[in-house]
């Protein structure tokens, strides 16, 4: 099978050839720039990507695989890049298996904004409590843009065979790291620093850090990191100066453990196979190794692409067969039928009085946690506004954050008994632990931030 990746600058191919008498294999990769693609419709995009297959499949294709296998469709399995993909962690009432899959459709058609059908989606449990709660991870991707893919492998001469996300791919690497929240940070073409939050070999949250400055600030940072869970367990990067960079800073602000490389964990992949592979890679195939391997031990996903191949004659035969299962169903079957319909009528019967309780005690928690939340949000609100108030003249407030029952002042002064006097102003209202995380002085101007939190 060829496997091949997608980002906004190049397309690569990966595949691996067997030497002649099983005498080993040979790993041969090849990249071709891709210019202005997008992921998204329209004749330019498209056209772009089926000149950038059609030439491999004439130049590279046939001299690997031979003229004869060329004549044919070749699989391929696609790692796409994370583009307006869904991942989202829900917490949902335990069901059992069978109907698990049915209650995660319904659950996401109220949830997700997206409309349902528009979705190719996979969902791994992270989490149960028989009973009580079930606890997912969902990933998925835009029928659209599978479909885009899709056609222009057909049109190419290739026929998709699975896909999935290429940061899914790099959760192979590090699964080996088992509970350990690890930050992986990877360059983008724009600059930016790609930010992807893993557990267990998962990606659980994605972001992206901008890069455009020559130095990232501390606060874009945090911000790009504030739905992550914090402290990290380990930061690994691809390498570049700029993910290095944010790395030290997260160490160095006590944010992170440690740092590693992507080299660094392979060596703690169990399979000695995957291993000797890795070391003659570079980075930017790392995930098509990844990718490769993830498949091998039936541990991809690949987002149900099974639609997307030609397969009248299976569909026919799959057809004939549920007909003729039917006709002898009915046939043999009739009488128990009919006392399983009834059977399952009562017990759907209680079931939907059980829905119906449930709605209506989840109706009543909304309800009670709104008013407990106004309640403390106007709370939250008279404090702020009281500190405000409290401000010494000498002191120039820039701009204030507070989330989450703590309140950021950044402000400028001349002199650090200004500093003092407000951190006193502050303890007397109410606040606590006070910190100055940032400071800095020039042209006779301290510029400060001071963190404080609410009494709870």
């Amino acid at each position: 099978m060829l496997f091949l990746e997608i980002d906004a600058q190049e397309i690569r191919f990966f595949y691996r050839s067997k030497r002649l008498g099983n005498m080993g294999s040979d790993i041969v990769v090849s990249s071709f720039p891709l210019e202005t693609f997008s992921g998204s419709e329209g004749s330019d995009t498209e056209e772009n990507l089926k000149m950038v297959l059609d030439e491999y499949r004439q130049k590279d294709c046939q001299g690997r695989f031979g003229q004869r296998k060329c004549s044919r469709k070749v699989p391929v399995y696609l790692l796409l890049p994370f583009q307006n993909g869904l991942i989202r962690e829900f917490c949902i009432p335990w069901v059992v298996p069978k109907y698990r899959d049915k209650t995660v459709h319904f659950w996401l058609e109220q949830e997700v904004p997206v409309p349902i059908s528009e979705l190719s989606y996979e969902y791994v449990v992270l989490d149960e409590k028989k009973d009580e709660y079930l606890r997912i991870s969902v990933i998925g991707v835009r029928k659209t843009t599978l479909e885009l893919y899709a056609r222009c492998l057909q049109q190419t001469g290739y026929e998709l065979c699975g896909a999935e996300y290429t940061v899914q791919a790099f959760g192979g690497i590090l699964a080996p790291l088992k509970e350990k929240r690890i930050l992986c940070l990877f360059k983008l073409h724009n600059q930016n620093i790609q930010a992807v939050q893993y557990r267990n070999g998962l990606p659980e949250v994605i972001r992206v850090i901008p890069g455009s400055e020559l130095e990232t600030p501390k606060y874009q940072i945090y911000t790009a990191l504030k739905d992550c869970t914090i402290p990290f367990n380990i930061v690994v990067t691809d390498g570049s100066a700029e993910a290095t960079r944010i790395a030290d800073i997260l160490i160095d602000s006590g944010e992170a453990e440690g740092a590693r490389t992507l080299e660094s964990v392979y060596q703690e992949f169990d399979s000695s196979d995957f291993s000797a592979d890795s070391h003659s890679m570079n980075f930017h195939y790392l995930a098509l190794l990844a990718g490769r391997q993830r498949v091998k031990e039936k541990k991809n996903c690949n987002f149900g692409c099974i639609f997307l191949r030609p397969a009248k004659i299976k569909t026919c035969l799959l057809a004939l067969m549920i007909f003729i299962g039917m006709v002898f169903g009915i046939g043999c079957y009739c009488y128990p039928l009919i006392n399983h319909i009834s059977e399952h009528q009562i017990e759907i019967t209680a079931l939907q009085e059980q829905v119906d309780e449930l709605n209506a005690e989840r109706k009543n928690q909304i309800w009670s946690e709104w008013e407990r939340n106004r309640s403390d949000t106007f709370g939250d609100l008279t404090m702020v506004q009281k500190s405000l108030t409290s401000l010494n003249s000498s002191i120039r407030l820039n701009r204030l954050s507070y989330r989450q029952n703590t309140l950021y002042l950044y402000a400028d002064c001349s002199d650090n008994l200004s500093i003092t006097s407000l951190i006193g102003v502050l303890t007397e209202e109410g606040w606590r632990e006070p910190v100055l995380t940032d400071y800095d002085y020039r042209d006779k101007t301290i510029s400060f931030c001071l963190r404080v939190e609410r009494k709870i």
